[in-house]
């Protein structure tokens, strides 16, 4: 698919001497039918405009990207509490883990780590991972590269959410939720003027979750909430601010993976229950952001927008890993030859964040154009303690006799004790973007973009005095730009035809023979595509053709493979990861009742050989997604469901005296249900089946795990 280059830059060149000629699509639809000409829906509400990808007032046709949004009304019909639910109704977007709390989600061949809170970027760590929908009204996905805003990440996608709001008028409304595995979630949303006009008002929303889980002593209590205030300051201004928190404590968390294969390489056949933590493992994180964000209308064509975010977090755990260094394997005959190793560790980091950009309309040779003009700067500190059982002590191993009878005990247990010492990483990002649409005739735009970013970041130790005892890294970036090209042509009023060139970089710390830091990674993304509306607006079609690539990744120096002073190993950086593929989507009203989103995704990847991890995405996926409110005497009812299908993946298992051994996952399919009943105008109820037709598989063969069996949940909520 190299050809998508050429055709991308002969595209708009020809495009542009043709489209006076055509028509403009016409302005946006009104009203309340889904999935509108210009517009988005997904199951409720309806957004006109989105600004994932360039922060310009665009309408799904005309960026020149994919984007998915899912909005509350679909979080709460169908049950999505977490991230992982949610990005698995998105099309093109694979979903996997390292254990149970470290989601994996992947894009076009690549990690998805770019998450976006009000589209200011968060930091993608430990600490602020595994979000809780309960605080969000949608959830944007914008696929592809994203390095206009985000500075540095992969170019896989990134993920948007936006808080809840407050709202003028009093609304309140309480969900209680049961489930399997002794599943317990109460959800609370309070919106409250305090003023009498509403011009301040505020909104509280928590969520507690207590639960088990399908895995042997697997136990997570989960706390979020959001308190939000908003004040009209004068007619053209608005300031909200607030403070969000969430806290995640499980007990027995799963560190590490579930070997497929048995010491004589044969299937291990072990059940889904399988954990390899202890009893007294425990993995706790806390997160918590106080923002504050002000929008100034200055007249009715700009728009000053502001946003500061501080945000901290700590992490403590006490955390076990099977066969960590693979001297002994999972003997089938006697449960012997499980040794688990155990490392602690406590860490801490903060990170502020400030952004301000104007946006507006200028006129230009008699045609009205769209700009934006924004800086943002992020900084970055993570300090982790110095424990006795962590990576800077002697880890903590224990051999279970017999793993078939183990019930999570063993002692002496592990303690967190300290060493002297703490590590630290300190990251600085600051950045100038623009991006504008420019309506070069009726039917041809042209989206540009671009951003300068400036990147330092340190990796140091200290003592418990505060002073630096030894440096890691070091090391800079400056004026790194960062691209966006793109255009969209609207071949008549229903089919839209678009291409993009975006980019996005990474540091990377490695050295070369010669101690010098490598360049950073560099992340491209070619997709052309078609984007169309039919039926009246009620539904919308887009197929679109990508090329992602990532160049300069660092590799082992097969050449100088002894290490360095420094300790270092050299490094050299490498070409050649590149993802192609196909994305299909078409969403909409199949009747006035009836609504159904159908994705198909083609992504094939290739590797360097020196980077072999993430090997085994599936080449194929399908997504179906389908929601049916019955009419007349029967409207209280809806149902609905969907269904996940992926391609089979290949990897591999290391056994100690056999190597690597190829293993297997074959293609299966995922269907969840669910059935919403409106019992009256106070109470209404919701049944949810995930995983309904029981299928035992595993989600992920770099870090085997066991997915998530067949469970239910069974809401009831009460709103005023």
């Amino acid at each position: 698919m190299n050809y998508l280059k050429t055709l991308l830059a002969g595209s708009a060149l020809g495009l542009a001497a043709t489209a006076s000629a055509q028509n403009s699509v016409d302005a946006p639809v009104t009203g309340d039918q889904a999935f509108e000409l210009s517009g988005f829906t997904v199951f409720g509400d309806h957004y006109d405009t989105i600004g994932a990808a360039t922060r310009l007032p665009l309408s799904d046709r005309e960026t020149p990207q994919t984007i998915s949004l899912i909005d509350s009304s679909r979080l709460e019909a169908e049950s999505m509490y977490n991230m992982d639910d949610v990005m698995r109704n998105v099309t093109g977007v694979n979903v996997s883990m390292y254990d149970t709390q470290r989601p994996l989600y992947f894009s076009r061949g690549f990690q998805i780590t770019d998450f976006q809170v009000d589209g200011i970027p968060t930091y993608s760590g430990d600490t602020n991972q595994e979000f809780d929908t309960a605080l969000y009204q949608r959830v944007e996905i914008l696929r592809g590269a994203n390095g206009l805003f985000s500075g540095s990440g992969k170019p896989s996608g990134t993920v948007n959410l936006h808080r809840k709001q407050a709202g003028k008028t009093f609304a309140a409304s309480v969900t209680q939720t049961v489930g399997s595995w002794d599943y317990f979630r109460t959800q609370v949303d309070v919106n409250t003027p305090i003023t009498a006009d509403g011009k301040f008002r505020s909104r509280f929303v928590a969520a507690l979750t207590d639960r088990d889980s399908f895995r042997d002593r697997y136990h997570e209590d989960k706390l979020a909430y959001l308190a939000t205030f908003s004040a009209d300051l004068a007619q053209n201004s608005t300031l909200t601010f607030g403070f969000q928190r969430q806290d995640n404590e499980p007990t027995a968390s799963v560190w590490g993976t579930i070997p497929p294969l048995a010491a004589d390489g044969t299937p291990s056949e072990l059940p889904h229950t399988t954990n390899f933590a202890t009893d007294w493992a425990y993995w706790h994180r806390h997160s918590s952001t106080a923002f504050v964000n002000l929008e100034h209308q200055l007249n009715n064509r700009w728009q000053l927008k502001a946003a500061l975010n501080h945000t901290t977090g700590d992490e403590e755990s006490l955390s076990t890993y099977a066969n960590a260094y693979a001297e002994t394997w999972l003997n089938k005959e006697d449960g012997s030859g499980v040794i688990i190793t155990g490392y602690s560790w406590d860490s801490s980091d903060e990170r502020n964040s400030i952004d301000l950009y104007l946006n507006g309309k200028f006129d230009l040779f008699e045609r009205e154009h769209d700009i934006v003009f924004g800086t943002s700067h992020a900084e970055y500190e993570s300090i982790a303690l110095n424990t006795a059982s962590g990576f800077a002590g002697t880890p903590w191993n224990y051999a279970i006799d017999n793993f078939y009878t183990w019930d999570g005990s063993a002692e002496p247990a592990m303690e967190l004790a300290y060493l002297p010492g703490q590590g630290v990483v300190r990251t600085k990002q600051t950045g100038i973007y623009s991006s504008t649409r420019l309506r070069l005739t009726d039917a041809f735009s042209a989206v540009l973009g671009g951003r300068i970013t400036k990147w330092d970041t340190i990796d140091y130790g200290r003592d418990d005095a505060g002073a630096t005892a030894f440096v890691n890294s070091q090391y800079e970036i400056d004026n790194e730009f960062t691209p966006y090209v793109g255009f969209t042509y609207d071949l008549n009023q229903n089919f839209t035809f678009y291409g993009s060139y975006t980019t996005i970089f990474e540091p990377q710390d490695s050295v070369d023979a010669s101690g010098n830091i490598l360049g950073p990674v560099e992340g491209n993304n070619y997709e052309i595509g078609l984007k169309s509306s039919f039926a009246e607006g009620r539904a919308t079609f887009t197929a679109a053709l990508f090329q992602t690539e990532q160049d300069n990744f660092a590799v082992a120096d097969p050449l100088n493979p002894d290490p360095l002073e420094s300790g270092k190993f050299p490094s050299i950086g490498v070409d050649g990861t590149k993802a192609e593929g196909l994305e299909l989507q078409l969403s909409g009203k199949v009747t006035d009742d009836w609504s159904m989103i159908f994705g198909y995704t083609h992504n094939n990847t290739n590797r360097h050989a020196g980077d072999p991890i993430w090997t085994n995405l599936p080449e194929d996926l399908v997504q179906l997604s389908t929601h049916y409110q019955f009419p007349g005497e029967w409207s209280r009812l809806a149902i609905g469901g969907g269904a996940t299908w992926q391609s089979e993946i290949i990897g591999s298992q290391f056994i100690p005296g056999q190597g690597n051994v190829e293993i297997s996952q074959g293609a299966y399919t995922l269907v969840n249900l669910h059935v919403n009943y409106a019992i009256n105008e106070r109470f209404s109820a919701t049944l949810s089946a995930k995983n309904a037709l029981d299928e035992i598989y595993l989600a992920n063969l770099d870090y085997p795990q066991f997915g998530e069996p067949q469970n239910f949940l069974l809401s009831f909520k009460w709103k005023y």
